[in-house]
């Protein structure tokens, strides 16, 4: 996405952070609260699509707060090449947060061979440096055969907030 008018380009950096999944990071104590929600749904994700890697992150007690926090907080843009980072914000904006998902568990799934062959410090480093090896194409294809619809993550970030403390999320959005 380039913008050369200004303005315009303002308009669309503000309306990025009035989406639920940016909102959340400017309430008090709501980082870390928005955070477990996400953690929970990628947890969940990896978990029902890609099982042999999930089990073996629990085995090595790989978490996903020791990578998925910068993923999204910087929408891949610390660890993805350029291009594929770029395709992955156009997408993000014509599919929203939901997609945001689906790139993190394509993103484990394109490593999941050399993920499943690592250990523990293997494995957070290649979690660190191998999406830098990713190329556009290889992480659409990673994402098409994921689906999460706004209105399933909706639902999931529902249930979540109802075993949690919902006073510190933004509040109940639906998309």
């Amino acid at each position: 996405l380039y913008i050369e008018d200004v303005f315009m380009a303002f308009v669309a950096f503000a309306n990025l952070l009035n989406t639920p999944f940016f909102c959340a990071l400017f309430k008090p104590k709501g980082l870390k609260h928005a955070f477990n929600v996400h953690y929970t749904i990628h947890k969940s994700l990896l978990q029902q699509h890609l099982p042999a890697v999930a089990a073996h992150f629990t085995k090595e007690g790989v978490k996903t707060d020791m990578y998925l926090l910068e993923w999204v907080l910087t929408l891949f843009c610390r660890r993805l090449r350029l291009d594929t980072a770029g395709r992955v914000w156009d997408i993000y904006l014509t599919q929203g947060e939901s997609y945001v998902h689906c790139v993190a568990v394509g993103v484990v799934k394109v490593l999941g061979k050399r993920l499943l062959d690592s250990g523990f410090g293997e494995c957070l480093k290649i979690l660190k440096d191998g999406p830098r090896t990713i190329d556009p194409q290889t992480l659409v294809s990673a994402t098409e055969s994921i689906r999460l619809r706004s209105a399933d993550l909706a639902s999931m970030r529902q249930n979540q907030m109802r075993e949690g403390d919902r006073g510190y999320f933004i509040g109940d959005w639906t998309y």
